[in-house]
């Protein structure tokens, strides 16, 4: 079943499948936490499997979507 694109404003942002692997944390207190997903397609820039953040792949012009029956990150 093809994923399905978003629209955002005049952008649509495509569909990418993900893990989600996490929050980041920093202990510097002007980052905040993000969230971190591992594709399971590329995206421009970044190969198969690379962990990104979620800035990095709504940046690309992405959405992610979680893959439900996938084992989460290690």
């Amino acid at each position: 079943m093809p994923l399905e694109r978003h629209t955002k404003g005049a952008e649509t942002m495509n569909p990418v499948p993900v893990l989600f692997c996490g929050i980041q944390f920093s202990t510097n207190p002007q980052i905040p936490p993000f969230e971190l997903y591992t594709l399971l397609e590329p995206i421009p820039g970044h190969p198969l499997h690379s962990t990104v953040s979620l800035r990095t792949i709504r940046e690309a012009g992405y959405i992610p979507v979680p893959r439900k029956e996938a084992d989460p990150c290690p």
